[in-house]
């Protein structure tokens, strides 16, 4: 009987540890220098730069800013 509490005490602390995660993200527009609000293409070389291929070319970014 306590291998079952302890079962559906683990099991409920899972479900709200989970349920309460989010994923943070960053939104990017033309403000912060991304030459197109449309982003077709994104990739991430060996060096950790961010390549994102917009309908204005092609970018890459470094984490803090864009180089067009």
């Amino acid at each position: 009987m306590k291998s079952i509490l302890y079962i559906f005490i683990f099991h409920c602390l899972g479900i709200s540890l989970v349920s309460g995660q989010y994923m943070p993200y960053t939104q990017y527009t033309l403000k912060d220098g991304l030459p197109s609000s449309n982003v077709y293409a994104i990739s991430q070389d060996e060096d950790g730069f961010i390549w994102l291929g917009t309908e204005n070319g092609l970018s890459r970014f470094d984490g803090y800013e864009f180089e067009n």
